[in-house]
């Protein structure tokens, strides 16, 4: 289930480095309080600056990311939570997570802060109160421990379905403005919600100004949680919509993209699972409700096969829409001698939009299991990037050759936060919600990318303050909010 990836500029040079979160040793059988051996350096999390050249040196000892607690390592997610101008980063793990503060320095220093435990995967950094300060949520898997794991399956021994073991809450906590983060989970309702959750992923998909989250759960109902402005969070995936399949069956909910796939200006949800089940996309239809759209728009024919974890929705052609890519392969090892039509290797996947249809990429990639995917414009070119997590593999780092050159958007804050997360940015017919949110495991780089041809932006800063600006020549273009 690892592989947790990140893009971020932690150097504030302008171009886009690399963070793998490593996972851990895990001995046979494993002894309690478990040994992850995270001071070995074959065990320590990875931070690769990039060069002029566009090489990836490991930098990861000079900045300090080399000692890390005795954790299982699991995802990350990045923000900038001083509004200093330098992004943060959050580590998401099997045992207890970590808040490292940049320093601004190149360096970064482990703090106290925002230490869920338990079994936490994805995580997302959002302003839910629209006070100019990233706020933290963190979405947590099962009530397990590894002194109670369990084997299933015959004759081949398997990971057990997580219907095995009881769901767990996800944590809120709120951005205090003095370095420190408070768990507000239960005053606003998230404490309530228990759920099994693998991706979490944030936009306002009732345009009502303030950030929701969704979250996809494994096995159970998928979540919606509405903001309800700024003051608390209700469920409501399934009057919205979106807590089932078409057919009303439950599925296992792996990674979300939290985007506008048919250029209408709402929010629509994709979310990968397991193969035979097919992803799932969901059309906002603006009255509060969604439709399932995983037939009508292709999707089912093309995803069948497949076992999807990390997921992106954006315009890799630069065509004006947002396409589909997902990292792939099935959970389980062994899953050919159980059912001798599926792989767990498979190659990624990059699906086309086509005016709300999809199809399947010709990429000609290697079969790999694919967890954590991050999107970003790693070149400075113009055109959306991925870089993919690899299950007992290397990363795969893929540079984007498709379509002309678009924009690259850099949004500074100024009563907003810093990198204007939460922002919705319109141009040229699409709408892009900023935030490093979404896929599974990852951060995506925080910039907007806009298809070329639009002469004119629209930003709607959180807040509600709107703001028309301009688009000079790219394909990196900044706009500071109005003061």
């Amino acid at each position: 289930m690892g592989g947790g990836i990140a893009l971020l500029d932690f150097n504030n040079d302008g171009r886009l480095d690399i963070f793998l979160v490593n996972g851990g040793k895990l001995a046979d059988p494993t002894p309690e309080p478990p040994d992850f051996a995270r001071r070995e350096p074959a065990f320590h999390n990875r931070l690769y600056r990039q060069t002029a050249a566009g090489a990836f040196v490991d930098v990861t000892r000079e900045a300090g990311l080399a000692d890390s607690p005795n954790v299982y390592g699991m995802g990350a997610a990045t923000g900038d939570i001083d509004n200093d101008g330098d992004t943060d980063l959050y580590l998401t793990a099997y045992g207890e997570n970590t808040l490292y503060r940049n320093n601004g320095n190149g360096t970064f220093t482990r703090t106290a802060e925002a230490r869920a435990g338990g079994w936490s995967v994805s995580a997302a950094f959002l302003d839910y109160d629209n006070d100019g300060r990233l706020d933290l949520f963190v979405a947590r898997y099962l009530d397990w421990t590894i002194g109670r794991n369990i084997l299933c399956g015959t004759p081949f021994h398997a990971y057990c379905r997580p219907d095995k073991f009881p769901g767990v809450s996800n944590v809120l906590f709120r951005n205090e403005g003095d370095g420190r983060f408070l768990d507000v989970s239960r005053q606003t309702g998230v404490a309530a919600i228990i759920g099994k959750a693998m991706g979490v992923a944030v936009n306002d998909f009732n345009s009502d100004g303030y950030a929701d989250i969704a979250v996809a759960n494994d096995g159970m109902e998928q979540f919606l949680l509405r903001n309800e402005r700024g003051a608390a969070f209700r469920e409501v995936a399934i009057e919205a919509g979106v807590a089932l399949s078409d057919d009303a069956r439950t599925y296992a909910g792996m990674g979300v993209s939290f985007a506008d796939y048919n250029n209408d200006g709402r929010a629509d949800l994709a979310i990968t699972n397991l193969a035979l089940e097919k992803y799932a996309l969901y059309r906002n239809e603006g009255d509060g409700s969604f439709r399932y759209t995983t037939l009508e728009s292709g999707l089912a024919a093309e995803t069948a096969p497949h076992s999807g974890w990390g997921v992106g929705l954006h315009d890799f052609d630069n065509d004006g829409r947002k396409d589909l890519f997902a990292a792939q392969g099935h959970v389980l090892d062994n899953v050919e001698r159980i059912q001798s039509n599926l792989r767990y290797l498979e190659e990624p996947g990059l699906y086309w939009n086509r005016d709300g249809r999809f199809r399947a990429a010709a990429l000609s990639l290697p079969r790999v299991a694919g967890r954590g995917a991050a999107f970003g414009d790693i070149n400075n070119d113009g055109r959306m990037d991925v870089v993919l997590a690899v299950l007992g593999g290397q990363p795969m780092v893929l540079l984007n050759r498709w379509g002309p050159p678009g924009l690259t958007l850099r949004l500074r804050g100024a009563r907003a936060n810093r990198d204007g997360v939460g922002a919705v940015v319109t141009a040229g017919g699409q709408t892009v919600y900023a935030t490093t949110s979404g896929s599974y495991l990852a951060a995506s780089d925080h910039r907007v990318h806009l298809a070329p041809g639009a002469k004119q932006v629209e930003v709607v800063w959180p807040g509600g303050l709107r703001q028309v600006a301009e688009l000079g020549a790219g394909p990196l273009v900044t706009i500071a909010e109005k003061p």
